[in-house]
């Protein structure tokens, strides 16, 4: 482990996202705001690579102070040396920028805000007079790494340099005047030089072809010099063996490139913790090595939004510096970057006004005092919630892809124990989602297997201790699945137990590890409620972990960008159609009913679709198989009484047409009816009816000015034992 100290440019970075590849497009989507800055994302990368970090700079006293404080204290950065401008009376803001990112990668730093067009002001310049005793003690054995050539970091560097620490610059854009000079002189004494094509080419100004060795002779201490070219890769030159040997090395391709910035960051934190812990590097090859490492990482920086996402993304699932390091040979055995984890999951929570300042007319991005008129909601003006218009699911195609890969990554850790059936106990949307497991073993595996809650579990007294049963649960937390996995284990001995969960430190991990279970995470960020996105990412992993060989190549085409968001895209206009036979007068009568109907591999859907509808509060619902209907079975709907409140709602795959057929003229005579149909079978068809159903559902909800992301529970729905039944508490309750 070794002690970095570093000094720039501390901001706040709006991340605003075009909906077009145009320079200046007219429309953006907020995607949210976290700290910025070079040498911040570069202590970030190398706090989690395991070194202890050390932050100074200059922020002003708002609440951009307080985001960026609070990326810090995450990433275990030790941010007591930061200087704060301003007194209780006199707000002084902080650097913020619009990081505008265009569809096609290509990314800019602004200084208007996108959401209500003020202007930032300028940074805080941090100057000598900055520098306390504790800051100064701190480079007595800190390497230093900077960002600006100014009389502070120059300071800086003099003493890391008196007790031979490395100097690292990040020389990321030109200066003229006086400023040149800070340049000159501090290149001198700086171990390691990252720049860019562009300033380089400036910096020397010659059309010599002998650049680097004009360099070579102008600061002959620099023992490495990197001068990246974007996607085109980096050059230079390394000390190796006292010789400085120049190399030059192409890029590392990236299948889906959203924005590039933050990737020089991460490649320069890698080289340099891969530098200084390798203390000796005996051969170019090596050094080439150790730079394809750091572009592998940097490409895969390149697949997510925002400047610190991918360090986010290895904060949030716990990699260390080995994992890291792995999953950057990795890529380098590939070839390029495959990723297809979500872009935007290293992203923290979008930032409101009641965040901030919720009695001032203030713009809820950047916090400026504005007059401009607020996004509309929908409101009943009853006082009942009010729900944004567009919400949430626009981001779940990469959620499923990211957990289907998981799944496919962990097939071999139960490969041994699928032919002894299964045992699925979930509760709520997991519940929904051990429906799917149910049907994967059944329909596809052709292996006994069923799906229970996590209190009948509990019924049990004895099991075949062989069985395998799987606990699905994305918090890790409720005390009903706990409680079933402790009698898994304590009374009915479950040799063989699988956990799905969306967070490695719930204690639901913590008992499979104790149990020498085997655990398979899922994406934790990225979900506004769990019964929605979460089930999405269990379905997902499911699918990954127990479809057949046969059925991958299906599969992987499915699981793609290039299938999901078409279809995310299409169903969510066509389900708002559907909402609307529904409901024409744009109100959910309060006798309405809806009757599903389905069957096979649409049952799964039938299933999340009733939780949907029951826990969003939004109507009465009741489902059955299509043979009930068939034999002319629930006498009620048909009655006279009320038929006009009735909806008939038919989930189809290709088989069941002749079925639909039938149905569909004996309810045209008596029953509205509407049929949600998918031409593909098997597991792709199922996940085509889910997706259609959940959005169904949320439309529905939106229409009752109910939110099925995040419903309302009332007081007189408040469950009797929490989430522990009678008998767990040890006494009887007599109703």
């Amino acid at each position: 482990m070794r002690k970095f100290l570093g000094a720039g440019l501390l901001a706040v970075d709006h991340v605003f996202l075009s909906l077009n590849d145009k320079e200046r497009p007219r429309k953006f989507e907020y995607l949210g705001s976290s700290g910025g800055g070079t040498v911040s994302n570069i202590l970030c990368m190398l706090s989690i690579l395991g070194h202890e970090t050390t932050i100074f700079g200059i922020t002003g006293n708002d609440m951009g102070e307080k985001i960026i404080k609070e990326d810090f204290r995450l990433f275990n950065i030790n941010h007591k040396n930061i200087i704060k401008r301003g007194e209780r009376k006199d707000i002084k803001t902080t650097r913020q920028f619009t990081h505008k990112v265009l569809l096609n990668g290509k990314h800019s730093f602004e200084s208007t805000c996108y959401e209500c067009g003020e202007k930032f002001t300028r940074d805080y310049q941090m100057i000598e007079s900055d520098l306390t005793e504790s800051i100064i003690k701190i480079t007595k054995n800190h390497n230093l790494i900077f960002d600006r050539a100014n009389k502070a970091t120059m300071k800086l560097a003099e003493c890391v340099k008196k007790n031979n620490n490395k100097i690292i610059y990040d020389f990321g854009f030109n200066i003229y005047g006086k400023y040149q000079k800070n340049n000159e002189i501090i290149l001198t004494d700086c171990d390691i030089v990252k720049t860019n094509e562009k300033v380089f080419n400036k910096f020397i100004k010659s059309k010599a072809d002998n650049k680097i060795d004009q360099w070579i002779e102008k600061y002959p201490y620099n023992k490495y010099l990197l001068i990246t070219k974007g996607d085109k890769g980096v050059y230079g030159f390394a000390t190796i063996n006292n010789e400085k040997i120049p190399f030059n090395l192409k890029s590392i391709p990236c299948e889906h490139i959203r924005d590039s910035s933050g990737a020089g960051d991460i490649f320069l934190a890698l080289t340099v913790s891969q530098l200084l812990e390798k203390r000796h590097i005996k051969t170019i090859e090596d050094f080439i090595k150790l730079l394809n490492i750091s572009q592998a990482l940097a490409s895969l920086n390149c697949t997510f939004y925002g400047a610190r996402a991918l360090q986010r993304f290895f904060l949030n699932n716990n990699y260390t510096s080995k994992e890291i390091i792995k999953t950057a040979i990795h890529i380098l055995n590939e070839g390029k970057v495959t990723n297809s984890i979500s872009p935007f999951i290293g992203l923290p929570e979008s930032i409101t006004k009641p965040y901030r300042l919720s009695k001032l007319d203030a713009c809820e991005t950047c916090g400026s005092l504005t007059k401009k008129r607020r996004k509309n909601v929908v409101s009943n003006n009853r006082g009942k919630p009010k729900i944004t218009l567009h919400d949430s699911l626009e981001k779940a195609p990469w959620t499923m892809i990211s957990s289907y890969e998981i799944g496919k990554n962990h097939r071999k850790d139960i490969k041994k124990i699928l032919s002894k059936g299964a045992l699925f106990v979930g509760s709520g949307g997991s519940l929904s989602a051990s429906i799917l497991g149910e049907t994967l073993f059944i329909k596809s595996l052709n292996f006994l297997a069923n799906s229970i809650s996590p209190f009948e579990l509990e019924s049990f007294e004895r099991i075949d201790n062989d069985i395998p049963i799987w606990f699905i649960s994305h918090g890790g937390n409720n005390t009903d699945i706990l409680g079933s996995a402790v009698w898994a284990k304590e009374k009915l001995n479950i040799k063989n137990g699988i956990v799905i969960t969306g967070s490695k430190n719930s204690t639901l991990s913590q008992l499979a590890s104790d149990y020498n279970w085997i655990t398979i995470p899922i994406p934790s960020k990225e979900r506004n409620f769990v019964s929605v996105i979460g089930y999405l990412s269990q379905i997902s992993v499911l699918c990954g972990l127990l479809s057949p060989e046969h059925e991958l190549n299906k599969l992987n085409n499915f699981f793609t960008e290039a299938n999901l968001i078409p279809i995310f895209h299409y169903y969510s206009k066509k389900m708002l159609s559907y909402s609307y036979d529904i409901t024409p007068n744009a109100k959910i009568s309060e006798n309405l009913h809806l009757i599903g109907l389905a069957r096979g591999w649409g049952r799964p859907a039938l299933v999340d679709f009733e939780s949907k509808i029951i826990e969003g509060g939004i109507c009465t619902i009741e489902i059955s198989e299509f043979k009930n209907y068939t034999h002319g079975r629930y006498i009620n709907t048909y009655g006279a009484y009320d038929r006009k409140s009735r909806y008939v709602l038919m989930l189809s795959m290709p088989k069941d047409e002749e079925l639909i057929e039938y149905l569909e003229k004996k309810f045209g005579k008596y029953i509205k009816h509407k049929v949600i149909r998918t031409d593909k079978t098997g597991i792709c068809g199922s996940l085509e009816l889910i997706i259609q159903s959940l959005f169904l559902a949320w439309y529905l909800g939106r229409i009752a000015n109910k939110n099925i992301l995040k419903p309302s529970f009332p007081r007189e729905a408040r469950g009797l034992y929490s989430w522990e039944p009678s008998w767990r508490k040890g006494r009887w309750v007599t109703l």
